[in-house]
């Protein structure tokens, strides 16, 4: 089986690990890597691993928990990394209701979303109870492509995700969810992706989590599904191809 983890933080492994965790992944059948950062001061160490490694993907962003910390000028900062990498993606941005500056999320979030509307890339979303607060970009969103990461909601949320054309992207956090079985079931599969997170959300708490738990992943997300997982995986891995190269 072939994966593509689609929500990694490699600028945050101790950079002596990096490699190694690199080669054991791609040994273990894990091909791609979005490299996903969260403020204007990881967006260099993104972008060079981006460059060192072919197979990694940079997406650069806002987080909600940075946006206090955003310089008046990070929109334009954020504008020049996408036109110099044109294989780039938007995020991690968006929403959390469990923040402050929830108006300054708001008008980061939105401007993350016009940017990756006017250079065509797609778009991964953190949203923590926050239901109520993406009502209003829907419409917008509905105009892009953009990935819910790490959803760990409610069946009633997938669906409005879904019924507003998004993908959805499970980590291991899906597997403590009370309505997991119900939320896969009812996820097209064409509409899945796989991401780890790493090195955050382990298997066990406080445990670092590395792209090599993907297939574990995969695994029991087609038990559930009551699916072949070979035929899963080849389908989620095609999604995350199309998202990076912007064939969807």
């Amino acid at each position: 089986m072939k994966f593509i983890d689609t929500h990694i933080h490699l600028q945050d492994f101790n950079a002596n690990y990096t490699p190694q965790l690199i080669k054991k992944s791609i040994d273990a059948g894990i091909e791609g890597f979005i490299c996903v950062s969260t403020s204007e001061k990881d967006w260099s160490r993104v972008a060079k691993l981006s460059e060192e490694y072919e197979g990694i993907t940079a997406a650069f962003g806002i987080h909600p928990w940075y946006v206090d910390k955003a310089a008046e000028d990070a929109i334009l900062k954020l504008e020049t990394y996408l036109r110099q990498y044109p294989r780039s993606m938007v995020g991690e941005c968006g929403l959390d209701g469990l923040k402050p500056e929830r108006e300054k999320q708001e008008k980061l979030f939105a401007a993350q979303i016009e940017l990756a509307q006017n250079y065509k890339r797609a778009i991964l979303i953190h949203s923590v109870k926050s239901g109520g607060m993406l009502e209003k970009f829907w419409p917008e969103l509905k105009k892009s492509v953009y990935v819910i990461h790490s959803f760990s909601g409610s069946l009633e949320q997938a669906r409005q995700i879904l019924q507003n054309g998004g993908y959805i992207s499970f980590s291991l956090s899906i597997l403590r969810n009370k309505e997991r079985a119900e939320i896969l079931k009812q996820t097209p599969k064409e509409k899945i992706l796989l991401e780890t997170d790493s090195p955050y959300q382990g298997l066990i708490k406080g445990e670092q989590n590395t792209p090599l738990n993907l297939p574990y992943l995969l695994q029991e997300i087609a038990k559930m599904r009551q699916e072949d997982a070979e035929e899963l995986a080849q389908t989620i891995y095609q999604n995350s191809q199309g998202i990076i190269n912007g064939t969807y």
